[in-house]
């Protein structure tokens, strides 16, 4: 099984946020008193660990938004509706980050088909290109999952777009 970059970030938030985690719960506790917080053999001043809270609190509240990132990826996806017409391709969200994206078949560089062993898929159609911070080249791309059929959605894709250009 291959693994996609959102089990990539979901992995790693769940490493990170197991070693910060664990550091701003002892920081807590030090905070709370429950812990001793040490300096030099002497117990420290009261804003040593209300400043390591701080400092912990900050990476673990990142280990969070790396695990919530997939998370609100498989919600979006699960408020999304896909269709093709004779001219473009529409994306229509629905819920939290609503809105449509249509492109047209025109516009279309490639297809990419990921399957599974029931006939269900995704498909990756891109359609342009930007340029990140670095000044790279990165494709701009739909990313649609759980397609029921996705050889025939992606067949249905490339008549189209050959019938376009």
């Amino acid at each position: 099984a291959e693994i996609g970059p959102l089990s990539t970030i979901f992995l790693f938030g769940l490493f990170w946020l197991a070693i910060t985690g664990t550091l701003f719960v002892f920081c807590v506790l030090g905070t709370l008193g429950f812990v001793p917080f040490k300096w030099e053999g002497e117990i420290a001043s009261w804003y040593v660990p209300v400043l390591a809270t701080a400092f912990t609190g900050a990476f673990a509240a990142i280990g969070v938004l790396l695990i919530g990132i997939p998370m609100f990826a498989i919600l979006k996806s699960q408020n999304s509706v896909h269709a093709i017409t004779d001219a473009r391709i529409i994306s229509v969200f629905t819920g939290y980050g609503r809105g449509i994206e249509a492109v047209p078949l025109s516009a279309l560089n490639f297809i990419r088909r990921r399957d599974r062993r029931n006939g269900t898929g995704s498909l990756s159609i891109g359609y342009g290109i930007t340029k990140d911070s670095d000044d790279d080249p990165r494709p701009l791309t739909f990313d649609w999952s759980g397609i029921p059929d996705v050889r025939r959605a992606e067949r249905l894709k490339r008549e189209n777009a050959k019938w376009v250009r």
